[in-house]
């Protein structure tokens, strides 16, 4: 299945449950439904009886959900990758390595293609990794995919601060640009002044980024089984104390 399926359905999932809550939906439900549907968007298709099949369920599991998913999705189905944007900065690394450009880190500059090929796959691994925190509903596509880039370049000891400011840089001139095609005020007056503070603002997010990972990460694999586990007790004492109230209703309406 493409990555930007799963990327998707992820995304769907997690704006779900901003808005509704597992105790009156299931995920175990919700997430094949969100699978369906983002083969949908990205011209992915595959039938709600195929991937019902492959996931071992019935496919009124799948099909039964669709219009409750889409409306707490408020019907916004646009799905931002950093993966395009993390294809984009890599290609504007290549670039300036072509041009040796003074706008690159000296160790960046003067790394083999293989090192820098390393990078790419390590940084797509980062951005998936990434995909699992709350980044994607807090920050831009631009700025997963720059932190995905800096961890990557960090495993294999490379400095990128120069590059990163550079695409800082580089972002702000498409903004001003783009505003002023569009009417806006876009005199330049203070590129400087904007640059600096564009890339202040990209460390800052990438900074937030980083918190969320290191807060991830200390969730080890037996506390994240043993409140699985107490979540799922939860929901199972709450269905059983909703049967008994539906069942207490219709007793007394009999």
């Amino acid at each position: 299945m493409p990555s930007k399926v799963l990327h998707a359905a992820l995304l769907y999932f997690k704006r779900f449950y901003v808005q509704s809550s597992c105790l009156e939906h299931d995920p175990t439900r919700v997430m094949p439904t969100c699978i369906y549907l983002a083969c949908k968007v990205e011209e992915a298709y595959r039938s709600g009886e195929s991937l019902a099949k492959a996931m071992g369920i019935e496919p009124s599991t799948v099909l039964r959900f669709e219009v409750p998913l889409l409306q707490g999705l408020q019907f916004d189905l646009v799905v931002h990758s950093p993966y395009r944007a993390l294809a984009g900065l890599f290609k504007e690394l290549d670039d300036l390595r072509l041009q040796s450009s003074p706008m690159l880190d000296p160790q960046l500059l003067a790394a083999p293609p293989d090192v820098i090929d390393k990078a790419r796959g390590r940084a797509r691994a980062a951005a998936d990794s990434l995909l699992l925190t709350d980044a994607p509903l807090l920050h831009a596509p631009g700025v997963i995919a720059a932190a995905a880039l800096r961890s990557a370049f960090r495993t294999l000891q490379l400095p990128c601060h120069q590059f990163l400011r550079h695409a800082a840089q580089r972002g702000k001139q498409q903004q001003v640009a783009a505003a002023a095609a569009g009417g806006g005020s876009g005199d330049g007056s203070s590129g400087s002044l904007d640059a600096a503070a564009a890339e202040q603002q990209l460390l800052a997010n990438m900074a937030a980024v980083d918190d969320l990972v290191a807060r991830q990460g200390e969730i080890n694999e037996a506390g994240l089984q043993s409140r699985a586990a107490e979540v799922d007790r939860a929901i199972k004492l709450w269905k059983k104390g909703l049967q008994q109230q539906q069942q207490q209703q219709q007793q007394q309406q009999q």
